[in-house]
């Protein structure tokens, strides 16, 4: 019997391959599902698509009725013989990620009929999904599962109530929440707190060794869950309340659901669940199939939500690890304090780290395009922009004001540098922010 790490490593190994293994007919739906079977099981399926649910499993998978609230799981073999595959073959896939009761991303062959192209990811909404066969595996439902502590480096991140986001998330979020988790017999993870992950993804994204780098090097290391912690700030400083962020398009899972459950019955939400493009975590992770949020636990710059977390941050923490965990995690003893378990939670640390000096030479222009020298976004001071006249070759001149502000959280890609003076634009084609 496998372990679900190693099943959700055989997931990542089909995609793109050919899989064929009786030799006929080309690559067909159901050659994906019989291979990964007789892997896991030693057991060779036969019959069409909609007929596998009627091999005997010899107790290592069992067979599940599809219904309404049933919730698919990583690994899945979803059979379709109703509706529109009410036929003599049927449909078949596996789920790989983002796992809604609504959605999920499956991998499949013949998707398009033609029984000539490898394994691929499609977003399935379970049109016609009459049952599931579920591989049994080891370990029970434990995760291994990545938290993450937003900013680093030099970049302390919004700031306010005698504190900044970088400091108090390490210090006060990721360890209570991992030790929980760890009660509940988790494989967890913390991202090295000496680094920044956004830097590090910001750095590797465009380089062809982007795997060594941020979150494309999370998504390597096979975690099941990514949870990325951050403080939200506001000029005005009544504003409070959390949320969570996923990627545009996503339908949120459970463990999205239930931290954000658990957020308003601590501090308040300030927004529902958000889906988001334009910040670069939920936006890459959504691309390369990672089950990720970034979580704003409230704002620094209020102070009824600073005292909150000071004054009940474990239990906080507590209800996010219950979250997380799907169910709330029985602590024998009562509530162990951080240095109890701090020291045998894991610590993520990559083989390499980006530069402190900048790898963009100075005074280029490199066209107004995404492919930019920086994407970044405004911190919670916001920024002014200046108007550029002259040249370079006569000197420029900053010195009027373009007339607007950038606003905090507002998205910007610089295209060219000079004298520590950067050149940006936004999502706007025309108008403020194209060309200042």
């Amino acid at each position: 019997m496998k372990t679900k790490q190693q099943l959700y490593q055989r997931l990542d190994w089909y995609i793109g391959k050919f899989i064929d293994p009786d030799k006929k007919y080309g690559y067909q739906c159901a050659d994906v599902p019989t291979d990964l079977v007789q892997w896991a099981t030693g057991i060779t399926m036969t019959g069409d698509a909609r007929n596998l649910i009627y091999n005997d499993f010899k107790e290592q998978a069992e067979v599940l009725v599809n219904t309404p609230d049933l919730l698919p799981q990583r690994g899945d073999i979803l059979i379709y013989s109703g509706g529109r595959f009410d036929n003599k073959y049927g449909h078949v896939a596996i789920v790989y990620s983002n796992i809604t009761l609504q959605s999920c991303v499956v991998i499949e062959q013949n998707w398009d009929g033609d029984a000539d192209t490898p394994v691929a990811k499609r977003l399935d909404n379970y049109e016609g999904l009459t049952h599931i066969i579920r591989i049994k595996t080891t370990g029970g439902n434990k995760m291994k599962i990545m938290l993450v502590s937003g900013h680093g480096y030099h970049d302390p991140g919004a700031v306010g109530n005698g504190t900044n986001e970088r400091d108090f998330i390490r210090e006060q979020i990721v360890d209570r929440v991992a030790k929980y988790l760890k009660i509940a017999g988790h494989d967890v993870t913390l991202y090295s707190k000496s680094q920044d992950m956004y830097q590090d993804t910001a750095y590797g994204e465009n380089r062809p060794d982007r795997d060594k780098y941020g979150i494309f090097w999370v998504k390597k290391q096979g975690y099941d869950a990514v949870i990325e912690f951050h403080l939200d700030a506001s000029a005005n400083p009544e504003v409070d309340g959390g949320h969570v962020v996923i990627g545009a398009g996503l339908v949120p899972d459970n463990i999205d659901t239930g931290i954000q459950a658990a957020i308003d019955k601590h501090v308040d939400v300030v927004y529902s669940i958000s889906k988001r493009d334009d910040l670069a975590h939920p936006r890459i992770a959504k691309a390369i199939g990672l089950n990720y949020r970034l979580v704003e636990l409230g704002f620094i710059t209020n102070k009824g939500d600073m005292d909150y977390m000071r004054q009940h941050g474990e239990e906080f923490c507590k209800d996010i690890a219950d979250a997380i965990n799907g169910k709330e995690i029985i602590v024998p003893g009562g509530l162990p304090q951080i240095d109890e378990v701090k020291t045998v939670i894991k610590t993520a640390s990559q083989t390499k780290t980006p530069p402190k000096k900048s790898p963009f030479s100075l005074n280029l222009y490199r066209n107004r395009r995404p492919e930019a020298y920086v994407i970044g976004r405004i911190d919670s001071k916001g920024a002014e922009v200046r108007k550029r006249s002259g040249s370079q070759k006569t000197g420029f001149n900053f010195g009027k004001k373009a007339g607007y502000d950038l606003k905090p959280g507002a998205v910007v890609y610089i295209f060219e540098t000079h004298d520590g003076w950067g050149r940006i634009y936004t999502h706007e084609l025309t108008g403020q922010g194209t060309n200042d």
